[in-house]
Order: structure tokens, then C-alpha cells, then sequence
């Protein structure tokens, strides 16, 4: 599972088709047929019916769920990973003493 499948499968919730969502992205729809059929293999579900429109199956619903706070998840880690390579980690305190 990788940050462009579950950044494709939510947009595919939001545009409601394959082919809009290729489109928002500016990818090939084979690309995101790709992409989500790579995603389904791995957790081992289908998350779509297969149609016109991208509608989600019961257990495609339950990861749409999950899936803002994956990738919001996925952005912090990646974020720390940042800030520890410049060594920007860590806490000051600072204490005064008023007279």
C-alpha cells in the first residue's frame, strides 16, 4: 500500500468515477484501474463494484472511513521523517524567574 493508491481511492469517492478521478490527477485510467485493483490485492477485498459509477462495496465503505486518517497519518510520519534529518526534533523549555 503506498501514499498514490489511497490518495487515488479517495478521489475516486470524491469524483464518483474512474474516469473523473484520472482525470483530477491527471493520470491514465488504466493507471488508477492499476492502482486500485494493486490496493484491493493487498488487503485482500474488493473496495468497489465494478460500473458506470465507482460505487463502494460494505467493506469499501469501512476503509473510506479509515482512509482521510491514513493518509493524514502517512503525511505526519513522513513529516517527522523530514524534521529528523535536520535534526529538528526535540523540545525546549525555557524557565524565567520574575523579581
Amino acid at each position: 500500500m503506498d501514499l498514490k493508491e489511497l490518495i487515488t481511492f479517495r478521489t475516486i469517492i470524491q469524483e464518483g468515477t474512474f474516469s473523473k478521478s484520472a482525470m483530477k490527477l491527471n493520470y491514465a485510467q488504466s493507471t488508477i484501474t492499476n492502482q486500485i485493483q494493486r490496493l484491493e490485492r493487498e488487503l485482500g477485498i474488493l473496495l468497489f463494484k465494478r460500473g458506470w459509477d465507482a460505487e463502494l462495496t460494505p467493506a469499501g465503505k469501512i476503509f473510506a472511513e479509515e482512509v482521510d486518517k491514513l493518509i493524514a497519518h502517512w503525511n505526519f510520519v513522513s513529516d517527522q521523517a523530514k524534521s529528523l534529518q535536520k535534526e529538528e526534533i526535540g523540545q525546549l523549555n525555557i524557565g524565567i524567574m520574575c523579581s
